[in-house]
């Protein structure tokens, strides 16, 4: 059911327009789940399982939007017109018996379609109706994003080490090692809306390790627990989205990318191939420095000193100075540009580039058994 909020709330602008509004009728998702797996232990410490599932959600929550011919009036009304499929198949490896090392690994892989019934937007002009209809699919079909989770438990025995004071003060000890990697996903980047391109993109594979340290101190009933948890205890800086200032500052960043011809070769920008992903970023406390593509270096009649132009009318990579003029680029500085990614265009808002600091807490616990 969705939350009351999106149900009663009429937000409004700063000009006391209708923004959005809700529906206190909307009918509840549906979701009906299929899952078959096989289970089997050995040596009794060990044990595989291995399944399908399928999950099919219909009448989903979403919105539609409503745009009036001037487009004065704009707002969206929650609708429950989404659906969504979602199968794949795990794999998962568990050691669930030992004195000193516990811990499961597993692997998913996981395809999702998801799409809309009807129209998600409503134009009152017919023209920007079909035109709309035209040119936005009902259906998504994103390619898979398989990924690896595991939990390994490094443990003492319970009697371990030394007896002071009826505590085995080396036994209990736990070190909990979670990590997680996940594939990036594909959407579609298409700035000059060429037909026929759909999911050419794929961003940078995510992954992250985390560090859970604990002990226990039983005296009777009363327990003590002591514990200490890392969080991105690597302090890995994964690509959070959420730095760009505009739809300007977007695609300056991706333009600026190297990737591929089969990414970018045929998006109507002179592209520099590469194996850059989205999620790919400048070397920290590198300057800026562009790659420019130009047909004749000689035409430009405000070269700047900082970027590196490539000519294509030589085909060679060229850089202008006030003193020197036109020269051709030093290999030595080409190769710290290319191997430190200084070409990178970062996003403007770069407070927000990476949103998962390492983190680090300590804490006590305390229970009683009755």
């Amino acid at each position: 059911m969705p939350i009351a909020q999106d149900l009663y709330r009429i937000r409004r602008g700063n000009n006391n327009e209708v923004i959005n509004m809700g529906d206190p009728v909307l009918p509840m998702a549906k979701t009906i789940s299929y899952e078959l797996g096989y289970d089997h232990a050995f040596k009794d410490m060990y044990l595989i399982h291995l399944s399908a599932y399928y999950k099919d959600i219909l009448g989903q929550q979403n919105y539609t939007e409503y745009i009036s011919a001037n487009s004065k009036v704009i707002y969206y009304q929650l609708t429950s017109n989404s659906y969504e499929d979602i199968r794949g198949f795990e794999l998962e490896l568990a050691k669930i018996r030992g004195d000193w090392i516990t811990g499961q690994v597993n692997y998913e892989y996981r395809v999702n379609t998801s799409g809309y019934f009807g129209v998600k937007k409503y134009f009152e002009n017919p023209s920007e109706q079909r035109y709309y209809i035209l040119k936005n699919p009902k259906q998504s079909k994103p390619r898979p994003t398989p990924r690896i989770k595991s939990v390994i438990d490094l443990h003492t025995p319970l009697q371990f080490g030394p007896k002071i004071a009826g505590q085995y003060l080396l036994g209990d000890w736990h070190i909990n090692v979670l990590s997680y990697w996940r594939t990036g996903s594909w959407f579609t980047y298409n700035p000059n809306n060429v037909p026929g391109i759909e999911y050419n993109v794929q961003y940078k594979d995510n992954y992250s390790f985390d560090l859970k340290l604990a002990k226990s101190i039983q005296v009777g009933r009363v327990r003590l627990k002591l514990y200490a948890d890392v969080y991105n205890v690597f302090n890995i800086k994964n690509f959070s989205g959420y730095g760009f200032e505009d739809c300007y500052d977007y695609n300056y960043y991706m333009q600026s990318l190297h990737m591929s011809d089969g990414a970018a070769g045929d998006l109507g920008y002179s592209n520099f191939t590469g194996k850059d992903k989205p999620g790919d970023v400048r070397d920290e406390g590198v300057d800026f420095v562009p790659m420019e593509w130009v047909a004749n270096v000689e035409s430009i009649s405000t070269p700047s000193e900082r970027p590196i132009y490539f000519d294509g009318a030589t085909s060679a990579y060229m850089q202008w100075s006030q003193d020197n003029g036109w020269t051709e680029v030093n290999n030595n500085y080409y190769d710290e540009v290319i191997n430190t990614k200084a070409y990178i265009d970062m996003p403007n808002l770069s407070h927000f580039v990476f949103l998962n600091p390492m983190d680090i807490f300590f804490g006590i616990s305390l229970s009683y058994d009755f």
